[in-house]
């Protein structure tokens, strides 16, 4: 057996529901909007708050490439790695986002 080592947008298509995810999800000094698009999701990712004023670049919008139901992965441009995107439900019921090394809460 072999040990997958970097991740990667699944080979087959993967049934996944748009509505399982589209929503935005917030925290301090982070916005993640979930959106749908052309049959795809996408995620726009904004910095709110006083770190807006520090960051040259407060918006980007990335393509959720489906991986398994509930795991995505982006590719930021310049960078051949994709990054894992993973949503998932708390004990409570709350959704959240994790990517980046952070966990964000879905709202309203």
């Amino acid at each position: 057996m072999t040990m997958r080592t970097t991740i990667e947008p699944a080979a087959e298509p993967v049934a996944v529901d748009p509505a399982d995810y589209v929503g935005v999800y917030q925290r301090l000094s982070s916005r993640v909007e979930i959106v749908e698009r052309d049959g795809g999701l996408v995620m726009l990712d904004r910095i709110t708050g006083p770190l807006a004023e520090l960051a040259p670049e407060t918006e980007k919008e990335y393509e959720l490439h489906p991986v398994e139901p509930g795991l995505f992965v982006v590719q930021r441009p310049g960078f051949e790695l994709w990054v894992p995107v993973v949503f998932y439900t708390l004990a409570d019921g709350t959704p959240y986002i994790h990517h980046g090394g952070r966990a964000t809460p879905k709202v309203g």
